[in-house]
């Protein structure tokens, strides 16, 4: 019986040191770091197309750096590398085929009200500078077009510290719109919303 009760209490007392043992909030106001997600570039479907293939989700990665204000609020810039759709198909009766590549530039307010030494679920809120390339062949003749649109920018996730230097992140992002979904429109891009599940890891020196 001594023993179950020992084991308990060490399980019990177990988070409660780790807590202690790590500090990351202690460090500069300064961090930076590396991420990796999957984004679904979320581009709908033309109703002048008969798809043979129509695949919009792909790996994304991500760099930013952050200043953290005070114990709530930092701001943070990012530029993220969205992946690209892959699609293709017949419209009219000719092959088509067609690539969407996305990336953006970010800047948001990261807010963590609730927080631990070593976990803090966070919000961040901002604007996404996202651009839209897309490439593809059309009856065999080769196209390309892009748009860049300035959209809100909204993210949730959570932070665990790793070390009293390094920490990793969980977090889910949305990024606005970019392109058109006229069929009629030539000059611009299909439409591309991307959103990315992703995992990041982050260094405070």
């Amino acid at each position: 019986m001594k023993k179950i009760l020992l084991v308990a209490a060490l399980l019990a007392t177990a988070p409660m040191a780790y807590a202690q043992a790590v500090k990351p909030a202690a460090n500069g106001p300064v961090y930076y770091g590396l991420g990796v997600g999957y984004t679904d570039l979320d581009s709908p479907k033309s109703s002048a197309v008969t798809y043979t293939k129509d695949d919009t989700k792909d790996v994304s990665f991500k760099v930013f750096g952050g200043y953290k204000i005070n114990a709530v609020v930092a701001v943070e810039a990012a530029y993220h590398k969205l992946g690209k759709t892959d699609a293709a198909g017949t419209a009219g009766g000719n092959p088509i085929s067609a690539s969407n590549k996305g990336s953006a530039y970010v800047l948001a307010a990261k807010l963590a009200p609730i927080s631990s030494e070593s976990f803090s679920p966070f919000l961040k809120v901002g604007m996404s500078n996202l651009t839209n390339k897309e490439n593809g062949l059309d009856n065999g003749v080769a196209y390309s077009s892009k748009k860049t649109k300035l959209n809100p920018y909204f993210s949730i996730g959570f932070e665990a510290a790793l070390t009293e230097k390094v920490a990793f992140a969980v977090e889910y992002e949305s990024f606005g719109k970019s392109g058109t979904t006229d069929v009629n429109n030539s000059r611009d891009p299909w439409q591309i919303k991307p959103k990315s599940l992703g995992l990041s890891l982050i260094y405070r020196p």
